[in-house]
């Protein structure tokens, strides 16, 4: 488990959360890395991104922002912990629909879902096609 405290930044109309780089330097890979834990006791689930300077950043939408009772400018207190497989995505039933009647998106998106992160299982590409 890896724990910090960091204040959350403003860029653009984004809030986002930037990894101590002390913190960022525990994680199993420099690339995207899905993590889990809390934000000031809150669970939540993410990917975090490289920010390209040796540490981990993400966005933190408007609905965390609301259940960790914080803003931007505030310090949070988190924990968090790689997570050894990303979880599969909920295919919503509009986009399978979609997907079905349309042969060019279903070949796009089993195309995409090959080699993108969380969609690495069998049964999660298996949804798309």
């Amino acid at each position: 488990m890896i724990h910090f405290e960091t204040r959350l930044l403003n860029i653009g109309s984004w809030t986002i959360l930037r990894l101590p780089e002390e913190a960022s330097a525990r994680l199993p890979s420099r690339g995207q890395t899905m993590v889990e834990r809390t934000i000031n006791g809150f669970p939540f689930q993410t990917w975090l991104e490289p920010d390209g300077k040796w540490s981990h950043w993400f966005r933190v939408d408007d609905s965390l922002l609301g259940s960790s009772h914080a803003g931007t400018g505030d310090k949070v207190k988190m924990a968090i912990e790689p997570m050894k497989e990303w979880p599969d995505p909920d295919v919503p039933a509009d986009l399978k629909r979609a997907l079905s009647v349309s042969p060019q998106a279903r070949a796009l998106q089993v195309r995409y879902a090959d080699g993108a992160p969380g969609m690495d299982s069998l049964d999660t590409r298996n949804q798309f096609r």
